[in-house]
């Protein structure tokens, strides 16, 4: 019902919205210093939390941690098992709530705003 289709409303844009931020926070990690990284990943972790998106925001929040100890690498090198977290839990959340998202998984990226991710 009305219920189901909030739902599906808030996956998907949650999908549009967190794949914006990592590629922000990918762009951050690769052109600003920690301070970047951390607005970022703690956006995204936020972002997160609020659909129970439990993978992503562990490791959102490893980043975060990483950007405190102005570990700039340690951060650039959990990009990509957020990224591969999220298209997971964009698979799971199309097969759990009939939505037709595009395929958001690992090493996949977007290109149609930023041709840099």
């Amino acid at each position: 019902g009305q219920d189901e289709e909030l739902c599906r409303r808030a996956l998907r844009l949650f999908l549009s919205d967190s794949d914006k931020i990592l590629c922000e926070l990918e762009g951050a990690a690769r052109d600003l210093g920690t301070g970047g990284i951390l607005t970022k990943a703690h956006l995204l972790r936020g972002a997160s939390a609020n659909v129970e998106a439990r993978e992503m925001m562990s490791l959102a929040e490893e980043i975060e941690k990483a950007a405190l100890r102005n570990d700039r690498d340690g951060a650039k090198g959990l990009l990509g098992e957020l990224r591969g977290a999220m298209g997971r839990f964009a698979a799971e959340a199309e097969d759990a709530m009939d939505l037709p998202v595009k395929n958001l998984g690992e090493g996949e990226r977007r290109t149609d705003e930023d041709p840099d991710c």
